[in-house]
């Protein structure tokens, strides 16, 4: 069997869970809605609710504080890494961001009468969805005339 170590809830200390359901009955607790207003949450973790008037005793000695800190000086340098590595590899072409004096709105080419966009064009070898279609249709043309000639009206 699991022994895994019970809390209780900071809003109710009649409430006990197993700790991994602490942040769900952190959640869902309905003594919260009367009771939040006197709380406050740990900055170092967010399953530590304790009274307004001892978050500053409890921020200096939380548990959680080291590994947070020691997290948070991993993701500083990390982006600081990644600044240093995207404006090594971004050089723009112009010197203003906001200057499109060359660009001019061009519409784009119309398609000749009877082409549609999913023919093949310029002779080039139809894609296998094509192939399928084309299949699909032949079919479709077989055995209507199958139908026809075979029908007992004819």
């Amino acid at each position: 069997m699991c022994s895994e170590k019970y809390v209780r809830c900071p809003y109710n200390s009649l409430h006990e869970m197993p700790e991994s359901r602490l942040q769900w009955h952190l959640v869902k607790c309905g003594d919260k809605k009367k009771l939040a207003h006197l709380y406050d949450t740990c900055p170092y973790n967010a399953q530590h609710i304790v009274l307004k008037s001892e978050l500053d005793n409890h921020k200096s000695k939380c548990p959680s504080k080291k590994s947070f800190l020691i997290q948070t000086d991993k993701q500083d340098d990390l982006d600081a890494e990644i600044k240093k590595y995207v404006a090594t590899q971004y050089k723009p072409s112009s010197p203003s961001w906001g200057d499109h004096s060359d660009d001019v709105w061009k519409p784009a080419p119309l398609l000749p009468v009877g082409d549609s966009i999913s023919e093949p064009q310029n002779n080039s070898k139809p894609s296998k969805t094509q192939k399928r279609n084309l299949g699909r249709k032949k079919n479709r043309e077989e055995t209507k005339v199958e139908e026809e000639r075979t029908s007992p009206n004819n």
